[in-house]
């Protein structure tokens, strides 16, 4: 390493002296404890270990972090859009749904929501090892990784049968699936049990607005695939909702355990102990599961129903490689891609499934039949899915999205008649929930699993540096030690920007004391801006330089005329001009979805990544 004299100091001179650094470090990421709980299966003890922090601490340490004191929210609010005469409510920050909303409304103190995204993931190539990560979000910080994003909370065990799971008859499977739901929700029982108290009776915490505030917290978001919610959700909930129903009356006065047991599972029901999330107040573990996008829709309906089946049909009407042929033409555009061999190859990932069914309508309506149901099924999904997915959702757009979600279900009836396509799976109704959710927790954007996709990339990577041996503590150390870093870097990046602002500060002091004749050259306010700039080039040789584009040979004569017209009418050019080419435009408008700026790029390249690409911007239709 090598410093300027006089500028800094090494301080870490081998490996020893970088580990203890980061040992230091460490102090400010919420330190892992070791628990196990046991529990009896088919006449065996089986003892489970895990690893979790103090979830409490990880709160406290963000409501004094001076950094993220300007995100924090102590008063909810409502929004409405005013049009004309017409006012919608809006919804998209969790603050802006009514469970946060009613909690808040209910209490006399300040309420910190608090959202779980527990993992399944494959940690090691060809399966070898598997991990059951849970990130943990605060509901009124930012997304995503960074001070205030996403933390690991727990590495939940995994739980596998130890038998072969397909020799197991129909009550053996129910037996297991309910060991292994009683060991997540004892697993959960520890890992949440500091928060047991302040959610129920809060604590008066000096926050980083340096105001004291009575804090609560409580579980309103969980962001589950359809398997973990069967595992967090069904143990011991449904029992909120049936102790007035006939079924329970009859098993209690069953003549045996069997037959009791019987009873409860042929209406989905079993015997069981307390829920985890029972014992935190405002977090009911029904109400906080979530609606997913990304398993629901993308990897659902779409990615494992309706389009295997549309491959299938294509297939048999001999157009499978129409198809494959037309979605490899589809046009670029930002944030989209293209996918290439459609049919011949399998896709897993819910984004590539997403842009599947973005691009599918245009390359298969010449394709079915007029008027197919077909069609109709797909266009009503995607519509469907455009509002479910949207950033800011008006209560407008609720009534359109749910219009959509009835005629894809009216189409899904016709799809199964002429196609002979099973609709019954649960995805399929699981969108019955949307609308609550949306209203009461935010637009979906705040508990999809797609937003912790990093977080699973981080702990596979993690794995390939441990020596795959008690590879949990290996990843919670490198995890800690990756926290650490980031929290450093940060403080440095913030204290480079508070120089940077004090410099600025004194150079605008200095020039007003001086007085300058310099001409400064006018602010461009447009809202566009021209990219990647070539070579000068003569007009009248660019006819030459592109054969092949005729409109480029009459440019000198169209530049003459708009010069002749509009700016010096007594001169006429013939010889060509010279002019500065452009492969692209930046242009930067107002979305429509959430009146925030965005940025399209419009490229007009002959050879943009090998294929020629010419884009229409975006028109601003107020001029017109």
């Amino acid at each position: 390493m090598t410093v300027d004299p006089g500028h800094g100091k090494v301080t870490f001179i081998n490996l020893d002296d970088y580990k203890a650094g980061l040992d230091a470090a460490r102090n400010w990421v919420p330190e892992f404890k070791r628990s196990s709980v046991s529990e009896m299966y088919d006449g065996k003890k089986y003892t489970f270990n895990f690893y979790y922090p103090d979830p409490w601490q990880w709160i406290l340490s963000l409501v004094t972090d001076a950094t993220l004191a300007k995100h924090l929210i102590w008063y909810l609010v409502k929004k409405y859009l005013h049009d004309s005469n017409i006012v919608t409510q809006l919804y998209d920050d969790i603050d802006s749904g009514k469970s946060w909303w009613d909690i808040q409304t209910f209490l006399t103190v300040s309420f910190l929501l608090l959202g779980l995204h527990p993992h399944e993931i494959v940690l090691s190539n060809f399966r070898q090892a598997d991990g059951n990560p849970g990130e943990s979000r605060q509901g009124d910080v930012p997304n995503g990784s960074g001070n205030g994003g996403a933390v690991l909370y727990l590495m939940m065990p995994m739980v596998e049968d130890p038998h072969d799971p397909k020799s197991r008859t129909e009550a053996q499977r129910a037996a297991f699936a309910f060991f292994k739901r009683s060991i997540y929700h004892q697993v959960l029982m520890v890992a949440l049990q500091p928060l047991q108290y302040p959610s129920q009776y809060g604590e008066a915490v000096t926050c980083s607005d340096s105001v004291q505030w009575v804090l609560t917290t409580g579980i309103i978001i969980q962001s589950v695939d359809v398997k973990k919610q069967h595992a967090l959700v069904v143990h011991g909930v449904l029992q909120l909702f049936i102790l007035a129903l006939d079924v329970v009356q009859k098993a209690k006065t069953a003549r045996s355990k069997r037959q009791t047991e019987e009873i409860l599972r042929d209406n989905g029901l079993h015997i069981v102990d307390k829920n985890a999330f029972w014992t935190i107040a405002n977090s009911d573990p029904y109400f906080s599961v979530s609606y997913d996008t990304l398993h629901s829709d993308d990897l659902g309906k779409w990615g494992d129903h309706l389009f295997p089946k549309m491959i299938e049909v294509l297939g048999n009407m001999k157009q499978g490689g129409k198809f494959s042929e037309f979605m490899s033409h589809i046009p670029s555009w930002p944030g989209l891609k293209i996918v290439h061999n459609v049919i011949t190859v399998d896709f897993s990932d819910g984004n590539t499934f997403q842009d599947i069914m973005k691009t599918t309508l245009p390359c298969i309506v010449q394709l079915f039949p007029s008027k197919s149901s077909f069609i109709h099924c797909i266009r009503a999904l995607a519509t469907f899915r455009m509002f479910a997915g949207l950033h800011m959702i008006t209560t407008l757009q609720l009534d359109r999205m749910q219009a959509a979600l009835c005629e894809y279900e009216k189409y899904c009836e016709a799809v199964s008649k002429e196609y002979g396509k099973d609709f019954h799976f649960p995805n399929q109704y699981a969108p019955s929930h949307l609308h609550y959710d949306i209203t009461h927790k935010g637009s979906t954007t705040n508990y999809t699993t797609r937003t912790g996709e990093g977080f699973q990339q981080e702990s596979h990577c993690a794995y390939f540096q441990t020596n795959y041996k008690n590879v949990e503590s290996q990843i919670i150390t490198i995890d800690a030690n990756k926290e650490a870093l980031a929290y450093i870097a940060m403080d440095v990046e913030i204290y480079d920007n508070e120089l940077k602002e004090l410099k600025a500060l004194c150079n605008d002091n200095n020039e007003e004391n001086k007085t300058s004749s310099k001409l400064t050259a006018p602010k461009n306010n447009n809202h566009w801006k021209l990219g990647a700039p070539q070579h000068h080039m003569m007009t009248s040789k660019m006819s030459i330089e592109f054969p092949n584009n005729h409109m480029l040979h009459t440019l000198t004569a169209d530049i003459s005329n708009v010069v002749h017209q509009y700016l010096v009418p007594d001169e006429i050019i013939l010889t060509g001009y010279k002019i500065i080419p452009y492969k692209c435009v930046y242009i930067h408008y107002t979305s429509l979805e959430d009146w925030k700026v965005k940025q399209d790029i419009a490229r007009c390249n002959p050879s943009f990544h090998g294929c020629p690409q010419y884009d229409s911007p975006p028109i601003d239709r107020s001029y017109i």
